[in-house]
């Protein structure tokens, strides 16, 4: 239930309830008065494990002209309650208005504040650092205005100040205000002195940085893209001088809607530290989620770091409120205690800024930490496989373990985890390992080379059988078909595939790289007119997780490396499906074997249509099959 502290009263909402964060809330905090309070922070005090300073700004929607101030509360019971609201920065101009501000308190409890203030008359901008040793009582104030760029029109900061090695460290962006170019911005202070690095440059519109670190030296960030309407993650390998575009990740891609500020924070368990994200969905009746992941992951693995198990929605403005939508805020989390949180959340053209408490009891703990720091043992389906190939015993129970926690193992028809270093054993199918055609077992034709580190076929004679026909063990409309490469190389070959001669081509083909760069996943499709294909982005290297999958008679999709890369939206809905054996390592086009790839096979799925999280799961657990066995790309 909800319990409401001043004028507001909130309701839990939408979905089914997540499995170790609980839909029960208590609105501990109510920021309201006749205007708006937006952009909450809130920061632990060094020393002190209950007290948090809460700050937020107070005034009008920050297009307008209007007096605008920085306020804080202080609460020294881990944000149960909160004591008297205080202006703590208050331009004196009422002409200059509070664009945004960032916070962070160092570990010699120093309190720093980032602001960006934009005069309405005049139109300049102004990035101003103040800090306080005295927990906000009082500041003093420096103009760092000539760290902005004189080509851009504006600049802003987001997320959170984090110290990372004794740095700190903030994230923000600049750009035209006609969203022609944004330069994403690391903002470092390092023994007193501010500077800024441009991380990199967009034409797209890619704003709000957060940023994180994973260790003393290494950083990760993300930055929301509105207009793929995900967000793009990036890593620095010393301290925030330097960043990497990692590939984008697909969070807000999940839930189908543009995402906003969101926040990167930490705590421990079971001594690692984990990193979590927590952002919006915007937009009419707005939704929260959150997603974890432990930070050497992040840190080894990048985007497939990120566990989409623990991918939940956590709280869902009232869909009884018309305008309801969830915007800005941030995640106070406590090591095996409980979830302190601030959001900024719309309703009806007033905002009400409330900080929630979410009851996380150990048993709730207890089921993250399973999801975190899993532990598999062998069943039936693990001691088929190993009683035939006996390669890595312990790899195949915790890659069928994997499978079965996050739901993939009945989707999968067949799968060739290509282990052994033989023909004879690389036969195999996960699923079923019988050695029989029925079972979907390999029949290698013309020149393979088998060894350790998978099966790769000559590109002239080299192919196949899987013996799995799309029109009989497929439904219509839902299949996926997936290859692990570790081979780079751009062509015209398929690497897995089937086609019927005749009217629209059905077909099922997987193009890992063609020519041109992009993959492209045929489904049901017309491949002879080219209709309803999904055709990933530019795609430089084919190593990795490539997967095709089609969910439904409208939507064909295709994912580099557990990201969706492109989605086609199914215009002409072929009927039919192909009535001849999908082959790997070539395309089966109605009989005649043609179009032989020379990738390396180390793994290949085919089954049922997969949802976004469904190939970020199946992605990450193959990538980590191909850890164990120390030959992953």
């Amino acid at each position: 239930m909800w319990i409401g502290i001043g004028n507001t009263i909130l309701r839990c909402g939408g979905g089914g309830a997540p499995t170790f964060i609980e839909k029960s809330y208590t609105v501990l905090d109510t920021l309201a008065n006749a205007r708006y309070n937006w952009y909450v922070t809130m920061d632990k005090i060094p020393g002190n494990s209950n007290k948090i300073l809460m700050t937020w700004i107070d005034g009008a929607a920050h297009t307008a002209t209007h007096d605008t101030q920085i306020k804080m509360r202080i609460s020294t019971d881990k944000g149960r309650t909160c004591g008297s609201a205080v202006t703590i920065y208050h331009p004196v101009d009422t002409n200059e208005i509070i664009i945004n501000h960032i916070t962070g308190i160092t570990s010699d409890g120093r309190f720093h504040i980032l602001v960006v203030t934009y005069d309405g008359i005049s139109g300049v901008y102004t990035l101003l650092y103040l800090y306080s040793d005295n927990d906000g009582t009082s500041f003093i104030t420096t103009d760092v205005s000539a760290l902005m760029n004189p080509a851009m029109d504006y600049i802003a900061v987001t997320g959170k100040l984090r110290e990372n090695d004794g740095i700190l460290i903030g994230g923000g962006y600049e750009g035209l205000n006609d969203n022609s170019s944004t330069a994403k911005l690391c903002f470092r202070l390092v023994t007193g002195v501010w500077s800024k690095v441009v991380m990199e440059t967009t034409v797209a519109y890619e704003n709000e940085t957060y940023i994180q670190a994973l260790d003393d030296t290494h950083l990760i960030s993300l930055s929301r893209a509105e207009v793929t309407m995900d967000y793009v993650q990036m890593h620095s390998d010393d301290n925030g001088l330097t960043w990497t575009r990692d590939y984008a990740t697909a969070f807000c891609g999940v839930t189908a809607n543009v995402g906003s500020f969101g926040f990167l924070s930490s705590f421990m368990m079971n001594g690692v530290k984990i990193i979590e994200f927590t952002f919006p969905r915007r937009g009419l009746n707005g939704k929260l989620y959150t997603i974890y992941a432990k930070a050497s992951d992040l840190l080894n693995d990048g985007v497939l770091g990120w566990n989409f198990s623990t991918f939940k929605e956590i709280w869902d403005c009232d869909p009884t409120v018309i305008g309801n939508t969830v915007q800005t805020g941030e995640t106070l989390h406590y090591d095996n205690d409980y979830n302190a949180i601030a959001w900024w959340a719309q309703h009806l053209g007033m905002v009400d800024s409330n900080i929630y408490l979410f009851d996380v009891d150990t048993t709730n703990y207890n089921a993250l930490r399973a999801l975190l720091f899993p532990s598999y043992s062998a069943d039936a389906d693990s001691n088929a496989f190993n009683a035939v190939n006996n390669t890595n015993p312990t790899a195949i129970v915790n890659l069928v373990g994997g499978l079965k926690q996050h739901s993939l193992w009945t989707k999968l028809k067949a799968a060739y985890p290509m282990i052994g270093g033989t023909a004879a054993l690389h036969k195999y199918n996960l699923i079923n390992p019988a050695d029989s055609d029925a079972a979907f077992r390999l029949v290698f034709v013309g020149g393979w080379t088998h060894s350790a580190t998978g099966a790769k076929p000559n590109g002239t004679t080299g192919y196949a059988h899987t013996y799995l026909i799309p029109s009989v063990d497929l439904a219509l409309y839902s299949c996926h078909a997936g290859i692990y490469s570790r081979t780079n190389i751009d062509d015209a070959s398929v690497d897995i595939g089937a086609v019927k001669n005749g009217t629209g081509y059905p077909s099922v083909a997987l193009y890992t790289r063609q020519v041109d760069n992009t993959g492209a996943f045929f489904a049901y499709s017309g491949s002879g007119g080219l209709v309803d294909w999904a055709t990933g982005t530019a795609n430089a290297d084919s190593r990795g997780m490539t997967l095709g999958s089609r969910i439904s008679n409208i939507i064909n999709m295709i994912f580099y490396r557990g990201a969706q890369s492109g989605l086609t939206n199914i215009t002409t809905a072929l009927t039919s499906q192909p009535d001849v054996e999908i082959v790997l390592g070539a395309d089966n086009f109605n009989g005649v074997i043609q179009e032989f790839s020379t990738r390396e096979n180390a793994f290949t799925t085919i089954g049922a249509g997969l949802t976004v999280a469904n190939v970020h799961n199946l992605t990450r657990i193959i990538h980590y099959f191909q850890k164990a066995l120390s030959r992953q790309v």
